[in-house]
C-alpha cells in the first residue's frame, strides 16, 4: 500500500506558537493519544488540547503530518511547516500522524520537576543528568500506519510504532537532530552525547540494534496510570543514525517508508 508523503516540522516553542494553526493540530493530536488513549486522566481539560509548562520558547517539536485523501495539495518531507490562514483549512488539508518534543536539560523538565522520584536508586544517582550535551525525550508517539514491510501491533505508548513508517521517521528525525553539530532550534554548537527518556523498561533492550545505548538509572517504577517506567539516558553518536537507516531498511536519500 502507498502512504501519502508525510511532513516533517522541527519547530521550537517560539516558532511553533507563530503557527497557531499547525500549534492546535499538535495539541490536539496529543490530546487524542495520551489523554483519550492512553488515559492521563491529570492532563484532561474542556478544551481538549494537550499542553504543559514545559511547552516554552526552548522546547523543540518534531511534528510529522500527511495530507488528507480529500486535499489536493501535495506534501514533501521538509523542515518548513504547511502553512494556513486558519485552523479550518489547516485541519480539511493534514492530520498529524506523529509527534515528539525534545527539552533542554538545562532548564527545568520532567525528569527534575515532576518525576525526580523516579531516580530510586541513590547507588546509581539521585540527581537527573543535565548538561548542554543532554536533552529530554519526551511525548514521542505515532498513530498505527499500513505498512507493506511488517505486521505492527496496535500500540502508541510502547515500541510497536517503531515499525510504522511514520513511526520509523520520527524516530530517525530525532536521533538525526541530537547528532548533528548544528541542529535547528539548539543554541549550543556540538552535538548531543544522551537523550534523557522516562519509558517502559523493555524499550531498553529495544534501542541497541537501533543504534543507541540504553543507561538505565534506576528501578522501574510505577505511574498513577498503572504503567512501569524507568528513568534512562539514551546514548547517540554519529553511528547511530546509519544504524537505524540499516535497520530500517533505508538508503540516507530515503525519507519515504
Amino acid at each position: 500500500m502507498t502512504l501519502p508523503q508525510p511532513t516533517i516540522s522541527i519547530l521550537t516553542g517560539a516558532e511553533l506558537c507563530t503557527q497557531p494553526a499547525l500549534e492546535r493540530l499538535a495539541f490536539q493530536f496529543r490530546y487524542r493519544v495520551f489523554v483519550e488513549k492512553l488515559g492521563w486522566q491529570a492532563l484532561r481539560r474542556e478544551d481538549r488540547l494537550e499542553t504543559d509548562a514545559f511547552d516554552t520558547d526552548e522546547a523543540v517539536h518534531f511534528i510529522i503530518s500527511i495530507p488528507k485523501p480529500q486535499a489536493t495539495t501535495i506534501a514533501t518531507t521538509t523542515t518548513t511547516p504547511p502553512s494556513s490562514n486558519s485552523d479550518d483549512d489547516l485541519q480539511t488539508r493534514i492530520e498529524v500522524v506523529a509527534y515528539s518534543r525534545l527539552l533542554p536539560t538545562t532548564r527545568p523538565h520532567l525528569l527534575s520537576t515532576v518525576y525526580p522520584h523516579l531516580l530510586n536508586d541513590p547507588s546509581i544517582t539521585s540527581t537527573p543528568p543535565t548538561g548542554n550535551h543532554i536533552w529530554e525525550w519526551t511525548r514521542t508517539t505515532a498513530i498505527p500506519q499500513p505498512t507493506t514491510k511488517k505486521n505492527m501491533a496496535d500500540d502508541v505508548s510502547g515500541f510497536g510504532f517503531a515499525v510504522n513508517p511514520v513511526g520509523r521517521l520520527l524516530l530517525l528525525a530525532v536521533v538525526e537532530w541530537a547528532v548533528s553539530p548544528v541542529a535547528h532550534g539548539r543554541p549550543e554548537r556540538g552535538a548531543l552525547k544522551a537523550l534523557a527518556v522516562q519509558c517502559p523498561p523493555t524499550l531498553a533492550l529495544a534501542l541497541e540494534p537501533l543504534g543507541g545505548r540504553a543507561e538505565v538509572l534506576a528501578d522501574p517504577s510505577v505511574t498513577e496510570e498503572k504503567e512501569e517506567v524507568v528513568p534512562m539516558l539514551v546514548h547517540v553518536n554519529e553511528r547511530s543514525p546509519p544504524t537505524m537507516r540499516s535497520v530500517f531498511g533505508m538508503t540516507r536519500e530515503e525519507r519515504r517508508f
